[in-house]
């Protein structure tokens, strides 16, 4: 690579940095993040060093929903690596420790609209929120959806596709072919 494309490529990077570095709580050095983003409620957001987030990602913290109100947090922690099209809505907490993988695709959300009100649409019922947290060196699989309350353990993978409703055990595989299997890697 030619000195002048590396220092292009180093100018690119940094002005990537700056753009979005004032939208977010802190944002760790060299992290690298391809637009477009969407980007709602960065005050309540951390981002770790060297991490790496592809485009369309959508990262959102609800502070307000009809009368109530959240104090959420997300913390994505270093060497994170997020697919494209991955979504983070968060309203308590949620916590991306070091060295996590998502990849394409992935959803986690740690709130739902509840159903106490059946002539009111789900839509507009308030929200109920856990909080969570995916251990470190964990890989999620591509269209992968975490649900509210869940913990996956560190060093962990859950296959393309699946639903997580309950928490996972450290070293422990996830696949969602005929049903869910749950594996340790660990003798």
């Amino acid at each position: 690579m030619s000195f002048v494309k590396l220092i292009a490529k180093k100018l690119r990077f940094a002005m990537q940095y700056i753009k979005y570095l004032h939208k977010f709580k802190s944002v760790g050095k060299h992290t690298v993040m391809y637009k477009p983003l969407r980007i709602m409620g960065g005050k309540n957001i951390t981002i770790g060093d060297y991490s790496y987030i592809m485009q369309d990602f959508r990262i959102e913290t609800i502070t307000r929903f009809n009368d109530q109100v959240f104090t959420p947090e997300i913390k994505i922690g270093d060497r994170v690596e997020i697919g494209q099209g991955c979504h983070i809505s968060c309203s308590s907490s949620v916590i991306l420790e070091d060295d996590v993988t998502l990849a394409p695709h992935v959803m986690i959300n740690d709130c739902k609209h509840g159903y106490s009100q059946p002539n009111v649409p789900i839509e507009r019922q308030d929200l109920s929120n856990k909080p969570i947290r995916i251990g470190r060196g964990s890989l999620i699989g591509y269209g992968a959806v975490i649900l509210p309350g869940v913990a996956i353990g560190e060093y962990s993978f859950v296959g393309a596709g699946c639903v997580i409703a309950q928490d996972v055990p450290d070293h422990t595989v996830v696949s969602n072919r005929s049903n869910l299997i749950m594996k340790s890697t660990i003798q």
